[in-house]
């Protein structure tokens, strides 16, 4: 899968992007404590990752190739269609889901 070449040079790894535009507050901080759980088990990371010129994924893990998206409002069939989009395999969470650091780990493994 090729990543954009504008995510290299626009966002930093390990770093939490967002936008207050398109993004709730329950949206970024369910974003926020993946993030968190993915530094405690040393897993790089791109937040807000393009993926190609069309798609955007919340985050990006490019040694496992898997993007999450985090779930408010979309349902799972928009999982199926972006995951042909993005040519890798996607998690999502959902806003509401509880999360551990063990839920993370087997999920993206």
């Amino acid at each position: 899968m090729q990543v954009d070449w504008r995510l290299k040079q626009n966002n930093k790894m390990n770093v939490i992007n967002f936008s207050t535009k398109s993004e709730s507050k329950r949206h970024y901080l369910k974003k926020s404590e993946v993030c968190y759980f993915l530094k405690m088990l040393n897993e790089p990371f791109w937040t807000e990752a393009r993926i190609n010129i069309e798609s955007r994924a919340d985050i990006y893990l490019p040694d496992k190739s898997v993007a999450i998206e985090i779930l408010e409002t979309e349902k799972i069939t928009n999982l199926e269609e972006k995951a042909k989009k993005y040519g890798c395999r996607i998690i999502g969470i959902n806003t509401l889901q509880e999360l551990d650091i063990d839920f993370i780990e087997k999920a993206i493994n």
